[in-house]
């Protein structure tokens, strides 16, 4: 049975008026892309392989992400694409599959450097050390990591051992990222997620031991069962083991996409205001503990790069998250996978018997995408600086895409007028800025600038909400 959990001071000097929270509060993109991948169509192998071949003759370094989908059980909150799996067999047969699809692609774009490479989930530590051992040299041996390269992967506690960590050491591998969700008992066990606190602090110490430079905790909020005191615990938790950064989701409820997530329904999904004290409550712990907050959901130590370049406004995001790496292509491999490449976005089959089916017949097993158009780009560019450094300078902008910016955007500069009013972004002679205040909103002020939102077909659902 779980500790009582106390809330021990009131979090009133970072409140936002619920007024606030319930008028923006409503279905909107996270912005892991742009255009989002609702607009993604099949796409032909003619114009996923051109992409490709554009990645060749780019001199930039390439981005690396590999999606293990493996897990032992699903959490009832998971949105993730995730083949519930203990087989052996089935483990192989994806990684033979896999490292045939890293050769394949290796064939057509070359031996590019390779400045980051993440492995997530999935669980990726679902696999075995030596078969992680495996896929690393794999890509290793036809992609060359640069001397600071960022080689980051996503853990499950329950399943990782110190063989783990010892393998992906040897790899270079410097980050790790782990899912916690809330350190509490009961919250863990209505979502059936059964990771003790003992446990996760264990596994912690080990990835410092094994050398790990960045440890990411990864929270979430607006779970049945949760309070804020909760997350006030959650966060603290986080602050003592020494989190170097902190992601405070908020849960997803999607159950139109993910059926598995009905079951929540029966047990009590939050509202808006009871998902945003939720959120506040760890936000005030972290901000007042020294994290800077970055992004939308991010917290990190001050001394953290992100946290340096969220101050001098040059983060950027791609599939992996939060980065300092300057934009560049990004090959995604495996199951459901997404490639940025090429001016592309291209996603892998999203079923195993069909990624299976194409990568025997030795093909790349290429399933949806869109060619972005240079009015994507130019939008893409503009939401991507909102949701990363709350700030668009319209110089630049102009600069990079040869446009006036507000006679481009009149129509967004006034939809996004409400926000003007109540103090949520601020608009300078040359730059849109969004507040502190504002930054909770963050993905309703990126939404003026989406070109596709008002093109949707009525009453269909196709995000979470914002808030």
């Amino acid at each position: 049975m779980s500790r009582e959990i106390r809330v021990s001071r009131a979090v009133s000097s970072h409140e936002v008026p619920l007024d606030l929270i319930a008028r923006y509060d409503r279905p909107g993109p996270r912005y892991t892309s742009y255009p989002t991948a609702p607009e993604w169509q099949h796409l032909p192998l003619e114009l996923a392989r051109a992409a490709l071949e554009r990645v060749a003759a780019d001199a930039r370094p390439v981005s690396i992400y590999v999606h293990l989908p493996f897990c032992e059980r699903m959490c009832l909150f998971c949105g993730c694409n995730v083949v519930v799996a203990r087989s052996q067999d089935k483990f192989t047969r994806y990684l033979e599959a896999l490292l045939r699809e890293i050769r394949a692609t290796a064939a057509i774009v070359g031996k590019k450097p390779l400045v980051q490479l993440h492995f997530g989930g999935g669980t990726p530590t679902t696999f075995a050390p030596e078969q992680l051992r495996t896929i690393g040299q794999a890509i290793l041996k036809e992609f060359a990591p640069a001397r600071d390269a960022e080689l980051g992967v996503e853990i499950d506690p329950v399943v990782t051992t110190p063989d783990h960590f010892r393998v992906l050491r040897e790899l270079g591998f410097n980050r790790v990222s782990m899912g916690v969700q809330d350190f509490a008992d009961d919250v863990q066990e209505i979502t059936d997620r059964r990771q003790p606190d003992a446990k996760t602090s264990e596994v912690f110490a080990q990835a410092r031991e094994h050398g790990f430079t960045s440890i990411n905790l990864d929270l979430m909020y607006g779970l049945p069962g949760q309070t804020p005191a909760h997350l006030t615990h959650s966060a603290k938790r986080a602050i003592e083991l020494g989190a170097d950064r902190v992601a405070i989701f908020g849960y997803a409820h999607v159950p139109w996409m993910k059926p598995h997530q009905k079951k929540m329904e029966k047990l009590g999904v939050p509202v808006a205001a009871d998902r945003w004290a939720m959120f506040n409550a760890a936000r005030v712990t972290l901000l007042e503990s020294g994290y800077r907050a970055i992004g939308m959901d991010h917290f990190a130590k001050p001394t953290d790069e992100l946290a340096v370049a969220g101050q001098k406004r040059r983060l950027t995001r791609n599939f992996q998250g939060y980065t300092v790496l300057a934009p560049t292509n990004l090959l995604g491999f495996g199951l459901t996978a997404i490639s940025d490449a090429g001016g592309s976005y291209i996603q892998n089959n999203s079923r195993l018997p069909h990624y299976y089916q194409s990568i025997e017949n030795g093909e790349l097993a290429f399933d949806k995408g869109i060619v972005l158009t240079a009015e994507d780009e130019l939008r893409r560019a503009v939401i991507t600086s909102i949701m990363c450094n709350l700030y668009v300078d319209f110089a630049e902008i102009e600069r990079q895409f040869a446009v006036d910016f507000r006679a481009h955007f009149a129509e967004a500069l006034a939809t996004i007028a409400p926000m003007l009013g109540d103090e949520l972004v601020v608009m300078h002679p040359n730059a849109l800025e969004v507040t502190e205040r504002g930054r909770v909103f963050v993905r309703n002020a990126a939404m003026a600038f989406d070109a596709y939102l008002n093109k949707a077909e009525p009453g269909v659902r196709r995000f979470s909400r914002t808030v």
